[in-house]
C-alpha cells in the first residue's frame, strides 16, 4: 500500500516547504540584482537635505512642500477637483494627501507618514437607473 492510497495529507507540508523555498529563491535573486550604494558616500546633514528639498517646491507642481508644525517637512498634495456636469448627471471627486517627513540625523534615517482622503459624488442616471 503506497502513501497515495492511504492519505493525501502528507502533501500539505511538502507544498508549504516548496512555497517557502520558492520565496527564498526569489528574495536571493532580487538581492543580486539590486545595486549597493557606494561605500565612500557620506549622508547629507539634515539641514542641507531640507534646504535641497525645499528648493524643489514650485508653483507649477500640484503639491506644496512646506516646513511642518510637528515634523521637519510636510508635503500637501491637493490635485484640482474635477467636476463633470452632463445632461443627466452631476459628478464630483476630490482627493487630498498629507505626507510628513521626519529626519533622524543620528540614525541617518528619514521617516514618512502619509494620510490620504478622497471622495466621489454622483447624482444622475447610470444607464436607465437613477443613482445617488
Amino acid at each position: 500500500m503506497s502513501l497515495l492510497d492511504q492519505s493525501l495529507w502528507w502533501l500539505i507540508p511538502y507544498i508549504l516547504l516548496m512555497l517557502l523555498m520558492l520565496q527564498a529563491m526569489m528574495e536571493f535573486t532580487v538581492s543580486l540584482l539590486v545595486q549597493r550604494p557606494q561605500a565612500k558616500r557620506r549622508p547629507l546633514p539634515a539641514q542641507e537635505l531640507e534646504q535641497r528639498l525645499l528648493a524643489l517646491s514650485r508653483d507649477a507642481h500640484p503639491y506644496r512642500l512646506v516646513a511642518g508644525q510637528d515634523c521637519d517637512l510636510e508635503i500637501v498634495w491637493e490635485p484640482v477637483e474635477t467636476t463633470a456636469a452632463e445632461r443627466t448627471r452631476y459628478a464630483k471627486s476630490a482627493s487630498r494627501s498629507h505626507i510628513r517627513l521626519l529626519f533622524d540625523e543620528t540614525r541617518h534615517d528619514l521617516r514618512v507618514n502619509q494620510v490620504s482622503r478622497s471622495y466621489f459624488f454622483l447624482i444622475g442616471m447610470v444607464g436607465w437607473l437613477p443613482r445617488l
